[in-house]
């Protein structure tokens, strides 16, 4: 086990278990991309993917986020989920055309930055300790 700094996060054990989680809420939101039930916004399902979406937002920008499925095989299944929302919230909710087109954007947003976080990963732990690392060296 190596470690590089006094930090919480510093060493490789923590980045490990990061990993860990990071995979577990990337898998469940996958989970719930592929649900049907999951668009419906009258559901748990929808509720759930976007409350572990913020949650990914949110440890990511904390580092806590290392590791994350190819950005490749999120993108079509945002699209289809997009897709699929659309359907059913313009059928079903007897919302404003405005409501419905902002939510839209909003759900967009939220799967663009996931995306981000998604290619950010890609680089690898590794780097992000490299940038720790160098981070020490420049105090």
């Amino acid at each position: 086990m190596g470690t590089w700094g006094p930090g919480n996060l510093e060493n490789d054990c923590t980045q490990d278990l990061i990993a860990e989680a990071s995979e577990k809420i990337f898998r469940e939101v996958i989970a719930l991309l592929k649900n049907s039930a999951s668009v419906e916004y009258d559901e748990i399902e929808y509720n759930l993917l976007f409350l572990k979406s913020e949650r990914i937002l949110s440890l990511a920008e904390r580092g806590l986020i290392n590791t994350s499925p190819e950005p490749s095989m999120l993108k079509p299944l945002m699209k289809t989920y997009v897709k699929e929302w659309y359907k059913y919230y313009s059928k079903h909710s007897g919302a404003e055309k405005i409501h419905v087109k902002n939510r839209k954007k909003v759900i967009e947003n939220t799967f663009e930055n996931l995306l981000k976080v998604a290619n950010a990963c890609q680089t690898g732990s590794f780097f992000h300790r490299i940038s720790l690392v160098l981070e020490k060296m420049d105090e």
